[in-house]
């Protein structure tokens, strides 16, 4: 009864809403619901904490929907604040997707190994075990790009993700450096381990964002008395210049930056003790990621480490990277935008220091065991080695656990994305597919100050991979450009801001004028093998002209009249009428002249008009 009692205070007081009756919690549909647990007195310094116990939470819905929910310890359950090592608190975090009545039951086992196990009764019984609840969940009341507006972005099969709630389709414009973005001064336990060949902050210099605390909002969240302005901040400006997703990397142990780690050591003999404040506030970012609507492109490992786990133990899928899949997937899978990559740049061969890469085999089993854990489905994609597509990506089609594919590509980016559209179509699982290290890993997208327009950027990558049925990009500094502009050294979002505004052009277009998620590539309809064509047959069709000085387009199997209006892909801003204004279906027909500088790209937009 005690325990009860306690465990019913402790909802109370970690639910966002008041009770709405003595007895009767509430949260709202699509916020997080966090439960706590008293268990045995441990510390995140012994592998047997995170090894030897096991908390699973069983949520049902309202239509009898049951999620599995993994937890984990919390060690006095405030840990971000208080930096505590050891405690009693074990936490699960739930995102109810329906409003109405919810119910949950506890299992909370322990034994050797048990963590990884997946079997109900594994182990025996301890503590908390079987301890049951209830909870209300009431409407949302956000609006704009807050992601508990309109829902969880889930996989439904399609060539895009979609809001679970408001059924919307989202196309993705992502910041890709810097990659080491968690490696972040106020993080607990966070230092620079050194050995980076690329330019980076300097010896022993973490990021800072300094140039973003500026951009930090009263009300904002921050940690242990104002820690954490300028990440926060850094988010707050991605979001305000309309980019909805970040390339994060969980680990580079051993990789590039050698800087972040969700461990309390980054040795590799030592990757079983979770550093339980760091990936508190690490939770406080995520968070905040949702509320201003950026998606987290998580990724596992990267090339240097893509072996970490499995190279001294000898087996292909070792119990310590089922850990660490279970340890992120329990802290963070309920957010609401994620996408979790198997790692970066899968593939390389001669990787060092821990032998060769994973074999497609292996990829298979990392997805089915994520695919299995993570009670929401998150889409599971993977990165490959550069011109190493066939290699990795083949073999995977068809694939049910893998929900698309994450590109490195320096050319060909439009033809590349219709390809694997193509494919993965044929196969019968259609794939998301995403240009997320693009224009060469020397350089990728310059800074504003060498590259004003970035009109390779825009025209190649940006409206290639989009005119292809894309789900989007992810904007990569490369490591050759100058402290601090490069991938591990980017302090200052601001150094591509018209990058930025660019691509938000391009998203509002797609939003606001195309029914894009029932549109194909038809490139063969326009005789200029530079053009792209974006088409909804008899409906409406999307040319984008390199050069704006005129195209055909081939309606021969249309019907009707088109109205023809033109969109500027570098200034945004109104469809504008150019020379001509409607033309009609059943023959090829010119499309006349842009509004202006017809020397410059344009889109063409067709729509059919009213009868």
């Amino acid at each position: 009864m005690r325990n009860s009692l306690l465990l019913l205070l402790a909802l109370l007081a970690i639910l966002l809403n008041s009770c709405e009756a003595p007895g009767a919690a509430r949260v709202m549909q699509w916020h997080k619901l966090t439960l706590s647990f008293t268990g045995p007195e441990l510390s995140e310094s012994e592998p047997a904490t995170f090894r030897d116990h096991r908390l699973n939470v069983t949520f049902t819905g309202p239509s009898g929907q049951q999620y599995v929910v993994p937890g984990f310890f919390a060690a006095d359950g405030n840990a971000g604040e208080t930096s505590a090592e050891t405690g009693t608190v074990w936490q699960v975090r739930f995102c109810p997707d329906e409003v109405g009545e919810w119910a949950w039951e506890a299992s909370f086992r322990v034994g050797e190994g048990v963590a990884v196990r997946r079997e109900a009764d594994a182990g025996n019984p301890a503590q908390f075990d079987g301890e049951q609840g209830n909870f209300q969940v009431l409407a949302s009341d956000k609006s704009g790009r807050d992601f508990r507006a309109q829902g969880m972005l889930r996989n439904t099969g399609q060539r895009y993700l979609q809001y679970a709630g408001s059924d919307k389709f989202f196309i993705k414009g992502g910041a890709g450096s810097p990659e080491n973005f968690l490696a972040f001064e106020d993080f607990d336990g966070t230092y620079d381990a050194g050995g980076t060949h690329f330019p980076a902050l300097g010896e022993n210099q973490l990021h800072a964002y300094g140039p973003h605390v500026g951009d930090w909002k009263e009300g904002d969240p921050v940690w242990q008395s104002g820690k954490g302005k300028g990440i926060i901040g850094s988010l707050n400006y991605l979001s305000g210049q309309g980019i909805n997703a970040a390339y994060i990397l969980l680990m580079n142990v051993q990789g590039d930056g050698q800087d972040l780690w969700p461990w309390t050591d980054p040795d590799p003999e030592n990757l079983e003790t979770y550093d339980v404040s760091k990936l508190d506030q690490w939770e406080t970012v995520f968070t905040h990621m949702d509320r201003v609507g950026v998606l987290a492109d998580f990724l596992f490992t990267e090339t240097e480490n893509e072996n970490l786990f499995e190279a001294e133990s000898g087996v292909a899928f070792g119990h310590r990277r089922k850990m660490y899949y279970r340890e992120m997937i329990a802290r963070f899978g309920h957010h609401l935008g994620i996408v979790w990559n198997l790692g970066e740049e899968n593939g390389k061969e001669d990787n060092e220091p821990w032998g060769s890469a994973n074999s497609t085999e292996q990829r298979k089993q990392f997805a089915r065991y994520i695919q299995d854990l993570d009670p929401y489905d998150h889409p599971i994609v993977v990165h490959n080695w550069p011109n190493d597509e066939e290699k990795i990506f083949s073999p995977l089609l068809g694939d049910e656990a893998f929900s698309g594919l994450s590109i490195q590509r320096h050319e060909a980016y439009n033809a590349e994305v219709q390809d694997w559209i193509e494919r993965s179509a044929e196969a019968g699982h259609p794939w998301i597919v995403a240009i997320d290290e693009p224009l060469g890993w020397e350089y990728g997208c310059v800074p504003d100050a060498e590259d004003p327009d970035h009109d390779i950027p825009r025209q190649e990558v940006l409206w290639g991979t989009l005119m292809a049925g894309g789900f989007g990009v992810d904007w990569y500094f490369g490591w050759q450009n100058n402290a601090p502009t490069s991938d591990l050294s980017n302090e200052d979002w601001r150094s591509r801001e018209n990058m930025w505004i660019q691509t938000r052009y391009a998203l509002d277009f797609f939003h606001e004028h195309l029914p894009f998620e029932r549109m194909m590539a038809q490139n063969e309809l326009t005789p200029d093998t530079t053009d792209y064509v974006f088409a909804l047959p008899n409906d409406a069709y999307v040319v984008y002209l390199k050069n704006g000085n005129g195209s055909q387009l081939d309606l021969s199997g249309a019907e009707g009249e088109f109205d023809v209006r033109w969109f500027d892909p570098r200034r945004g801003g109104e469809l504008q009428m150019g020379d001509v204004k409607m033309v009609a279906g059943g023959k090829a027909v010119e499309l006349g002249l842009p509004p202006a500088a017809i020397e410059q790209d344009w889109v063409v937009l067709l729509e059919k008009g009213a009868d």
